[in-house]
């Protein structure tokens, strides 16, 4: 949220953000005064406020105007992998002392200087984002599972956007992104102008080209003793160095050799076989499903199952040549493998030589390939694909917290009525209660599946899941969790149980 605190002649933020610095300012900085000094006068006004209504103030200290530290140090100036200086030309500046290091560039990837050694440079992780609800939630998963100390920090802005000083989002947006944060444990701030993979029972490598020969065998051992891997495309066929191998660091992990890596845009088909007719439900090789995009070639290893191929459209896929007015249909068979199961050692792999999960009309044929690796998942539910459900344990309460989220497109939000959930869970249930209300919840257990319906959901609901017997120390803050996004009113599809 953007003050506008400023006395006459005078500039001053809410988020303590500075203007260009001063000799005085810099001998502040120096002699540690600042937090002394900004504790005057409106500041001061401004968080004594705050605490009466109950609410948590952070002062936000952000020198990026400040550009004495770039100009005055040039060995301080990050680099681009292309070997370019970043701020050259900008507001750049960096402060001489740093808790947490600007998170939101985690996604980006490594090309920005982003890694994970970068992590424990951190007292915590916390990032600005500006994006949809499910780059929302994506963002969040990773801040929780990578922050040293929690909680971790989720930052949007008040305003439509950064440069906008005067406009503000909706009410319903604004309440659907504190309410979202709220769910993964996250602290939410309003702004103005892999050695742990034990803990998962499946990784999901989509497209992940680049790999380190220390994470190839982190993974490979993983699998070995009992974990799942979904991979697709180009997983693993180049360093982290920038390499290209000749073939799959995890050839013999996925059950598939390389013949040809393909990264042009093309047209095929994939066609699942008798042994992927159940993944694949309501497709055959015939008429089989469509994509657009790279794929590669490869051969299955003895052993491996292969569940769909590909099948190449008539005539081949030129401007010039078509069978119909829009589309050519799936013709000439290939053989050539696009989605093989594999087993290594006591784990289970699916690799697909192209990437299925971001084909929209397979979403469901994802799911099935999922429950080839884990069938069992913690927890499903029946809601519409804009509700989220998080669940968190935290063994030093004895209890689970089940949170949802209905965060949809067109906002305000339409409620959702009649949510049926089912948990599996390690424990035996003793009692449910939907928190803020305190309202009492009603549940069944059989064969280990305890089963409920939810309320109207409105934007947010929390459920505390109180179990019978703790199982040990609590992590940090209590909290593991797990989560998943629901899809039509079908069972929703979820995060398999670690």
């Amino acid at each position: 949220m953007q003050l506008n605190l400023r006395p006459e002649g005078e500039t001053s933020r809410a988020s303590m953000k500075m203007a260009p610095p001063t000799e005085m300012t810099r001998d502040l900085w120096t002699r540690r005064d600042f937090i002394r000094t900004a504790s005057a006068g409106v500041a001061a006004e401004m968080i004594e406020r705050c605490h009466r209504r109950h609410i948590a103030v952070v002062l936000y200290a952000s020198l990026i105007h400040d550009r004495w530290a770039f100009d005055n140090h040039p060995e301080w100036r990050g680099k681009h992998a292309r070997g370019f200086e970043f701020g050259t030309n900008s507001r750049y500046g960096k402060p001489a002392a740093s808790v947490e290091h600007q998170s939101s560039t985690y996604p980006l990837g490594w090309s920005n200087g982003v890694s994970y050694p970068l992590v424990p440079q951190n007292d915590f992780l916390q990032g600005d984002f500006y994006g949809d609800a499910l780059q929302g939630s994506f963002v969040r998963k990773l801040l929780s599972e990578l922050t040293p100390n929690r909680p971790f920090g989720y930052e949007t802005s008040f305003s439509t956007e950064l440069r906008d000083h005067t406009g503000k989002k909706s009410e319903a947006l604004l309440e659907a992104k504190a309410s979202a944060a709220i769910a993964d444990c996250a602290a939410f701030i309003f702004i103005d102008a892999i050695d742990q993979l034990a803990r998962f029972k499946v990784l999901i490598l989509s497209n992940v080209h680049h790999l380190s020969p220390d994470e190839a065998r982190a993974i490979r051992e993983f699998v070995r003793q009992g974990g799942g891997v979904y991979a697709s495309g180009g997983t693993s066929l180049v360093t982290t160095s920038g390499r290209r191998l000749p073939d799959f660091q995890l050839a013999d992990v996925f059950g598939v050799s390389l013949v040809k890596a393909d990264w042009s845009d093309r047209e095929h088909y994939v066609a699942p076989t008798p042994a992927g007719a159940a993944d694949f439900a309501g497709w055959e090789a015939t008429h089989s499903p469509f994509l657009k995009g790279y794929g590669f070639e490869v051969r299955a290893l003895p052993g491996a199952e292969v569940l769909a191929t590909t099948r190449l459209p008539w005539p081949a896929p030129e401007p010039s040549r078509f069978s119909s007015i829009h589309s050519n249909p799936p013709w000439v068979p290939t053989g050539n493998p696009e989605t093989v199961f594999n087993r290594f050692g006591a784990g289970r792999v699916i690799y697909c030589a192209s990437v299925l999960e971001e084909v929209e009309g397979l979403q469901d044929t994802f799911i099935r390939l999922l429950r080839r690796l884990q069938p069992s998942f913690t927890f499903e539910a029946t809601a519409p694909a804009a509700v989220e459900l998080t669940l968190f344990h935290q063994p030093d309460r004895r209890r689970y917290l089940l949170s949802m989220v209905n965060f949809q497109h067109d906002l305000p939000n339409i409620p959702v009525d009649d949510i049926q959930v089912q948990l599996r869970l390690p424990h035996g249930v003793r009692s449910m209660r939907q928190l803020v209300v305190g309202k009492a919840m009603r549940h069944r257990e059989r064969n280990g599946v305890v089963t409920f319906t939810t309320p109207r959901l409105h934007s947010l609901a929390l459920f505390a899941v109180n179990h019978a017997w703790s199982l040990g120390q609590p992590r940090c803050e209590g909290a593991e969790s797990r989560t998943r996004r629901a899809s039509g009113s079908s069972p929703a599809r979820s995060t398999p149980r670690r």
